[in-house]
């Protein structure tokens, strides 16, 4: 399933990654490729991710350009 803020990239769910639509260890795992650098709030988008990810369930997040997310 994909999860977008934008639904021209026509994802199964438009939602905000700091507010997803989805219950608490409701999700077995997460792909974050390249999203935090670009989140007004990435803390809170992290602790969003885990608030809905199951008990035992994986994350993987990926980042383009460190000095970016450092500078907000």
């Amino acid at each position: 399933m994909s999860v977008d803020i934008n639904p021209a990239y026509t994802p199964n769910v438009v939602a905000d990654i700091c507010e997803m639509p989805f219950k608490s260890n409701s999700v077995g795992g997460i792909i974050c490729a390249a999203i935090l650098e670009h989140v007004y709030d990435p803390f809170r988008a992290v602790d969003e991710m885990h608030s809905v990810l199951a008990p035992r369930g994986g994350c993987s997040s990926t980042f383009l350009d460190v000095a970016l997310s450092c500078s907000r």
